[in-house]
């Protein structure tokens, strides 16, 4: 667990995904970070770079980055934009992201303990409090029977209301050979 003051993505990984900001349409950048519950923060002193930089820098002043909820979704917005990047790199023939900037980015996010994969998903172990664990062994889980029953059609599926048991099969020795019932 992170310290309480740590920030859990360094500034040498945002101002990775940040530097690609000029080639972005502007709807586009606030509304990846808005998708994710972001505002931006108006009175933000302005960096190096353009009006896209700093809509990007002004987002991004609101995310807290030492609480793992914030870092998460504001990977999720990292991730979008530089699928769009990618996408709009594409288009008429391109090659997407370059691979060299592909490259800075992996590293970049590899120092956080974040992998980029060739889909530029961005995959941390960090959140692994969002892990589900499911006991079948405390859940009923029913499978569909493809028998009818009374007033339903004959392709109607039902549920049967006790799971067959292996007492309930005929024993291996009444099937045939070819595997049908003898």
């Amino acid at each position: 667990m992170a310290s309480p003051d740590r920030e859990l993505l360094s500034r040498t990984a945002r101002n990775a995904v940040r530097a690609l900001m000029s080639t972005l349409a502007l709807g586009a950048i606030g509304e990846y970070w808005e998708n994710e519950h972001f505002t931006r923060i108006l009175d933000v002193s302005p960096g190096e770079g353009g009006v896209r930089k700093q809509l990007f820098d002004s987002y991004a002043a609101s995310v807290d980055w030492t609480d793992e909820d914030h870092v998460a979704r504001a990977l999720r917005v990292f991730e979008s934009l530089l699928r769009r990047l990618d996408r709009e790199g594409r288009k008429n023939g391109g090659d997407g992201l370059p691979a060299h900037t592909v490259a800075e980015l992996r590293e970049a996010f590899a120092r956080d303990g974040c992998r980029l994969d060739d889909e530029l998903r961005l995959h941390t172990a960090r959140v692994a409090r969002l892990t589900i664990h499911v006991d079948a062994r405390r859940h009923r889980v029913s499978t569909p029977s493809w028998r009818g029953s009374a007033g339903s059609g004959p392709n109607t599926p039902t549920t049967p209301s006790v799971p067959p048991s292996s007492s309930s099969r005929p024993p291996p020795s009444s099937y045939s050979s070819n595997g049908s019932f003898r």
